[in-house]
């Protein structure tokens, strides 16, 4: 009787220590839930190299949190645990290296956008990082905050651009930038002043035509 007892204690024992274990077939099937955030837009912007290193670090968090797939799976909110999750990693990477911002606002992306000029030397560029993630903490609270409401669509881009012009201004110096609505507006100025020297000059032109006249 003893002898079946400990048996059935010893299976008992080996089933619960396998049910621990991650075999190759789920880890490999949790870094293909973790692959649908590649299209999340602030992370389309890793290559294929820095987008598998952020799978590694999220998939061994969870492997160590979770006894196997199936547990993460059956895990109430499991979806938003997996998010939270690359949110934590994605914001240690960009606490550990500001400059790590460029995978959420791409330098070219933002020439394109009037925020920086072209031509920036890496120290400006870094430095312009280190100022957004800066005004990012003490706005959104934490790093995290804003990269969850990111990944939610609740990210204000007025507010966003607001600290890419600050931040650009600060790092160049106020007349080195200019916003998309401040160089429209200037255009619409140099326009309208144009326009004006061409009337008064026209004007002016009329005037002595109709002195001309008069004196013949």
């Amino acid at each position: 009787m003893k002898k079946i007892l400990l048996g059935l204690m010893l299976l008992a024992a080996a089933t619960a220590c396998q049910n621990k274990h991650w075999t190759p077939e789920q880890k490999a099937r949790l870094r293909e839930q973790i692959r649908a955030y590649r299209e999340w837009s602030y992370i389309q912007n890793m290559n294929d190299a820095e987008f598998m290193m952020l799978a590694d670090d999220v998939a061994a968090l969870l492997e160590a949190d979770y006894a196997n797939l199936a547990e993460l799976n059956n895990t109430p909110g499991a979806d938003d645990s997996v998010m939270m999750t690359v949110v934590g990693v994605f914001s240690n990477y960009i606490t550990t290296d500001a400059r790590n911002m460029r995978y959420l606002f791409p330098y070219h992306s933002l020439v394109r956008q009037g925020v920086l000029p072209e031509g920036m030397n890496r120290d400006h560029i870094r430095d312009f990082y280190k100022c957004m993630a800066s005004k990012i903490n003490n706005g959104y609270v934490s790093m995290e905050s804003f990269l969850w409401a990111a990944m939610q669509n609740k990210v204000d881009a007025t507010v966003v651009g607001t600290i890419q012009r600050d931040c650009a201004a600060q790092v160049l110096g106020t007349s080195s930038v200019m916003s998309p609505d401040t160089h429209a507006e200037a255009t619409t100025h140099d326009k309208d002043k144009h326009g004006k020297k061409h009337k008064k000059a026209d004007d002016k032109t009329a005037h002595k035509d109709k002195d001309k006249k008069q004196q013949n």
